[in-house]
């Protein structure tokens, strides 16, 4: 199911999978927020724009998830530190006849520790899900919503750990176990996923 998006989750435990998208984990310190973009700038557009100082490793162009439109903004990731210092080093950026306004994306501390991971079966316990996330590091809390009307766990839960590296490492690794297919995803930040009702 299609989540703000941008992440290819199934929720109802089945396995199926849609590709939408995704924004993969990397270095913050290369990435940009992109702000002011036209309603008709492309993702296609950023990499063009940006590959002036230096490699676009990934470009995404933000769209509301009821209509589709985009939102207006985006993010950019280039190959290094220094790229993304020249490009904040220029005065004044335009693209599409309009002017934009670059920033260095800057997620909070916590949601950087945070994981998203859904597909699980809502008949795999806390216990086993706390016991696999386990391998990648101490597990500050683990979040495991509950679906009150039909009485059961719901096919997705947030795992918060000690250190961005652990969240880094059990986000990186493909997960194919409990009968499901639960594919972690790095929630920046996790109110994204949980507000407003974005996650049923």
């Amino acid at each position: 199911r299609r989540v703000h998006g941008e992440l290819f989750l199934n929720m109802n435990g089945s396995g199926d999978t849609k590709r939408v998208e995704e924004i993969p984990f990397t270095d913050d310190n290369k990435k940009l927020f992109i702000g002011g973009l036209s309603s008709t700038t492309k993702k296609e557009d950023l990499v063009t724009y940006f590959s002036q100082w230096g490699t676009v490793t990934h470009a995404a162009i933000k769209t509301d998830r009821f209509s589709n439109l985009p939102r207006g903004f985006g993010f950019v990731i280039l190959e290094s530190e220094d790229d993304i210092a020249k490009v904040l080093q220029v005065k004044e950026h335009r693209l599409n006849n309009k002017r934009i306004d670059p920033k260095q994306a800057r997620p909070s501390k916590k949601s950087a520790r945070k994981i998203f991971c859904g597909g699980i079966d809502p008949s795999v316990t806390e216990e086993e899900i706390r016991k696999y996330f386990e391998q990648f590091g101490h597990i500050e809390s683990l979040e495991t919503p509950f679906n009150t009307s039909k009485g059961v766990r719901k096919a997705f839960v947030f795992v918060t750990f000690s250190t961005d590296a652990e969240a880094k490492s059990a986000g990186s690794t493909g997960h194919s176990n409990w009968g499901g297919d639960p594919l972690p995803q790095q929630a920046r930040p996790a109110t994204r996923y949980m507000r407003g009702g974005r996650v049923k």
